[in-house]
């Protein structure tokens, strides 16, 4: 009996023992100090503005008695900085560019908030807030372009130029076209997610989202290889200060649960003004071929290529997207 049994403890303790080595060995590489900063609930120095019974970081440029132009960043659960290119439009308008709810520097709010109506409550509220009153110019990038489209679908007069920088699906057909364009479920992904969790051990706050964000944010920085011409990754073309766990989970929940049931696509050809596409070559997920599908879904649209660059197209090739920008703002929509 003592024979049976020798081997039944012996190896499970040999297993936890290496199991027990790994984590400690894995644990002294990812060693170091990981920065996440502060959002506006604990930097008074960060600016905000209070909408819609929350607070978010908002960076602005120009004069305030020109046109406004708004700007909504992808993700979800990221932040705006690598939309920032939009502020080249200052000299001609008053940019507006937010974190949004919950997600960036804006301050971290309760899971059940982080939700897809939610949101679209919150571009309803900037604008009225910013436009004081008259229509405004949009512009959306990726999942902020989804978002965007869905908002004008409810809130056509509210807006007189739209432009959706490669916005993710608008319907749920297309959700699964581009699910099944995306190879998230790589080695490279698991690896990047677990050294993110094993550098989250060593974060030191500022707040108790922080560990969380961290994985997030550098997992979000091995990037799809699809979004990038010919596959190769660039992290430099994916600023952000700050992402939100809490944002990302929720809203890829909101967006499962809701797309379908509530028929945000149905309402898009209230939109009765020209929408300009914006989209890229080198993005195999959702470029090109993927947006000239979309456009079906307004009574007039537009598309521009954007050459020599991927799905980042504000940091790949800021210039050309400006000028494409620029260019449909001075024209007439009706």
């Amino acid at each position: 009996m003592q024979l049976t049994m020798r081997p039944i403890v012996k190896y499970p303790l040999i297993l936890l023992i290496g199991f027990l080595g790994l984590y400690t060995a894995l644990f002294l590489l990812a060693w170091g100090e990981y920065h996440v900063p502060q959002t506006a609930a604990d930097d008074p120095s960060i600016p905000t503005i209070s909408v819609n019974g929350a607070t978010f970081h908002v960076e602005t440029a120009g004069n305030p008695d020109n046109p406004v132009v708004i700007g909504v960043h992808g993700g979800p659960g990221m932040d705006h900085q690598n939309i920032r290119s939009l502020l080249q439009l200052a000299d001609e308008y008053f940019v507006v560019l937010y974190d949004q709810r919950g997600t960036g520097l804006s301050p971290r709010v309760p899971k059940d908030e982080l939700t897809l109506p939610t949101y679209l409550d919150d571009i309803d509220a900037l604008i009225d807030h910013y436009g004081r009153g008259e229509p405004v110019a949009i512009v959306g990038h990726s999942f902020g372009g989804t978002i965007t489209a869905w908002y004008i679908g409810q809130h056509p007069d509210k807006v007189h130029h739209v432009v959706l920088a490669e916005p993710a699906f608008l319907d749920i057909d297309l959700m699964e076209d581009m699910a099944s364009r995306m190879s998230i479920l790589n080695m490279s992904m698991f690896y990047s997610l677990a050294e993110g969790w094993f550098q989250s051990l060593h974060v030191n706050g500022p707040d108790d989202r922080a560990e969380e964000d961290h994985v997030l944010a550098h997992v979000a920085s091995a990037g799809d290889p699809g979004y990038f011409i010919d596959g190769k990754v660039d992290a430099s073309l994916m600023p952000m200060k700050r992402a939100s766990f809490d944002a990302w989970a929720g809203m890829q929940e909101s967006l499962l649960n809701t797309v379908d049931e509530l028929g945000y696509t149905k309402d898009l050809d209230q939109y009765k003004r020209t929408v300009l596409f914006l989209a890229s070559p080198g993005n195999i997920i959702n470029g090109l071929d993927f947006q000239e599908k979309q456009l079906r879904f307004f009574p007039k649209a537009e598309l521009v290529e954007i050459p020599d660059c991927g799905h980042f197209l504000f940091t790949e090739q800021p210039d050309a997207t400006i000028e494409a920008i620029r260019d449909f703002l001075h024209s007439d929509t009706q």
